[in-house]
């Protein structure tokens, strides 16, 4: 009977987690154009997420794959002005805030690490540094300005 318990017990925290998920993901507006580093965007809406494990990697065929510049979804890293994050959990083209900087997500990690996000940042050293960290990630929505 205990089994059955923990086992019912374990079922509906995973119930809960996908719905937490689902509610999340419906929040995300589509999005037809982007911003750079550069732009202020104008947020209008910051929906938390939560805390996450955020780490970084560099655009190289150790820590990707054969075409390191070609993300996952089809952007060439190499020659963009973007901060670029790669996650799971989020849609292509969803704009995260991390530590008061906006990352558009635009890669995928590797499948056995669902909820953590990494960052691509442009050297080894840059991303040794970064390390290991968790931080409190937000999704937000910019003001349209097309």
């Amino acid at each position: 009977m205990k089994h059955l318990e923990t086992f019912c017990l374990i079922l509906l925290i995973g119930i809960l987690l996908i719905l937490n998920i689902i509610a999340v993901l419906d929040k995300i507006p589509s999005r037809s154009f982007t911003i750079t580093p550069e732009e202020k965007p104008v947020i209008i809406e910051k929906e938390k997420v939560g805390f996450r494990i955020i780490t970084a990697y560099n655009a190289v065929p150790e820590q990707t794959d054969d075409t390191p510049c070609i993300s996952a979804s089809g952007l060439d890293v190499c020659n963009t002005n973007k901060r670029i994050c790669a996650s799971n959990e989020f849609p292509f083209g969803t704009l995260l805030m991390i530590e008061d900087q906006v990352w558009e997500v635009q890669d995928r990690t590797n499948s056995r690490y669902s909820y953590r996000i990494d960052l691509l940042v442009s050297d080894y050293d840059e991303a040794r540094q970064w390390g290991i960290r968790t931080l409190e990630v937000k999704i937000i929505i910019i003001e349209n300005k097309n």
